[in-house]
């Protein structure tokens, strides 16, 4: 069947629910075989028309054809672009030729225009060329057997349920071996900013595009020390994971999070990451049943590093309907126990650069600005955290810290904006200097009287604006262990 037909069905079916409803019911995926999508490019579609004239003619094109071909390449163009929205619930398997066809000298549909970029697709190459992607001489034939497996693995998904899927011996195994940290815990031991401390960064056009099928793919946030970055990405991951459950979307959102801390053996490396992100997957039941895509052997349980991201890898690469969204804090941190290539950072570009699919979005921190390249082959957008936002931010943070102590205190606010300006002024923009200021400051009192205070800001005036030697006089009270 033509597939601009099935196309053009499925996209009646749904603008005509009442009448054609069934048909809509009955579809439950597609296996597109060198089916062009480019949406409303009219100039792509006028070309192509031509290449399958310039076949079918063998090469003696017609210009009566050509003039008969342009109106096709508008309503192609229109078809392709209404079932994108309408497709998102199927399975889709997008398979594609490496060869040129005899008799043009190139590939009729290329890799690009034959992928839709979809979650629920899975885009697969094909060693033939136009022509050789539905014709076979026998059922040994390679791409035979590629499309057997698609109707087969197809016809799997139609039986699985939506409940927590069986484990059987090996899987439970594979599951106790993880041994991943509890990212909850971790979660709920970093301090909480109040609401208005992330509302920036979720409103800002770049994380918006991320969040969205077919947008962003990769963000970097940057920003020094103390800057208020794992802060950040702790209200990002709760609210993603306020909005991961909804029940109108058409694929799975997954947040899954990790923060590094070097400090903290089982939160410093790229093993404990990979094991971390599998145990989030598999211990949601909303995915957990991909978890069959991982076909080891009984008897060679996967457990190094390298394995366990192949198993990631193929998670990825098969779990049609699910987009995973990667919140990783403190990359640098990581990076010191992982020097050598492949870093996490490596890692994770190959991971995005081989998922053309767009299944996986990851929100990125560090303390530096992502290195040459990265950017590009990720399709990432820079952001940093050191703006006036949350300079802001420090200053109501501040201003919170004063105000409250003074209150306890029975103290009249009036002397508030001058302690407030002086140690924002120390502060400039950092989460850690204004603590370390206000710790200058306060110097351990509970109890302020107006004479404290006026000595107390009298010894914040003499003390460096960047904070450098009252820094290094706490690290020396800290123990060396953990310095």
């Amino acid at each position: 069947m033509r597939a601009d037909f099935v196309i053009q069905a499925l996209v009646i079916a749904h603008e005509k629910e009442t009448r054609y409803g069934s048909i809509k019911e009955a579809v439950a995926g597609v296996i597109f075989l060198g089916t062009p999508h480019r949406g409303a490019d009219i100039a792509y579609w006028s070309k192509l028309l031509a290449k399958f004239a310039n076949v079918l003619t063998a090469g003696k094109m017609r210009e009566d054809l050509l003039k008969a071909l342009a109106p096709k390449s508008t309503e192609l163009g229109t078809i392709c672009s209404q079932f994108v929205e309408r497709g998102m619930r199927l399975q889709i398997f997008s398979l594609y030729e490496r060869h040129e066809t005899s008799g043009l000298g190139s590939l009729v549909v290329d890799e690009f225009s034959a992928i839709l970029h979809l979650p629920n697709e899975t885009p697969i190459p094909m060693e033939a060329d136009h022509r050789g992607l539905c014709k076979y001489l026998t059922p040994s034939d390679s791409c035979y057997r590629t499309v057997f497996n698609c109707i087969e693995e197809l016809m799997d998904s139609l039986i699985e349920t939506s409940e927590q899927p069986y484990f059987d011996s090996s899987q439970r195994e594979f599951l106790s071996k993880l041994r991943a940290v509890d990212h909850d815990t971790v979660l709920s031991k970093i301090p909480g900013g109040w609401t208005r401390s992330s509302r920036w960064f979720l409103e800002l056009p770049e994380f918006k595009s991320w969040r969205v099928l077919q947008g962003q793919q990769t963000l970097w946030l940057y920003g020094v020390p103390g800057s208020g970055k794992t802060v950040l990405m702790k209200s990002i991951v709760e609210f993603l994971n306020s909005q991961s459950d909804i029940a109108s979307s058409p694929v799975i959102w997954k947040p899954i999070s990790f923060f590094f801390d070097d400090k903290d053996p089982e939160r410093k490396t790229s093993d404990s990451f990979i094991r971390s992100v599998l145990d989030q997957i598999l211990g949601d039941s909303r995915c957990a049943s991909v978890i069959r895509y991982l076909d080891f052997d009984p008897s060679k349980i996967p457990d190094t590093e390298k394995s366990l991201w192949e198993c990631f890898q193929t998670i990825v690469k098969r779990s049609r309907g699910i987009i995973f969204q990667l919140v990783i804090d403190a990359m640098d941190e990581a990076l010191r126990h992982n020097e050598n290539p492949p870093t996490i950072v490596d890692k994770l570009r190959d991971l995005v650069e081989t998922d053309a699919s767009g299944r996986v979005r990851m929100l990125l921190s560090h303390r530096e600005q992502p290195p040459y390249g990265f950017p590009q082959r990720t399709d990432a957008a820079v952001i940093s955290i050191d703006n006036e936002n949350t300079r802001k931010n420090v200053d109501e943070s501040v201003q919170m810290k004063v105000r409250s102590s003074l209150q306890e205190s029975k103290l009249s606010l009036s002397m508030a904006s001058t302690i407030e300006a002086k140690i924002v002024k120390k502060a400039q923009g950092n989460f850690l200097f204004a603590t370390l200021a206000w710790k200058q400051f306060s110097n351990g009192t509970v109890q302020w009287t107006r004479d404290k205070i006026k000595a107390s800001l009298t010894g914040l005036d003499k003390t460096s604006d960047d904070l450098v030697d009252f820094y290094c006089q706490l690290l020396s009270n800290i123990s060396s262990r953990y310095r």
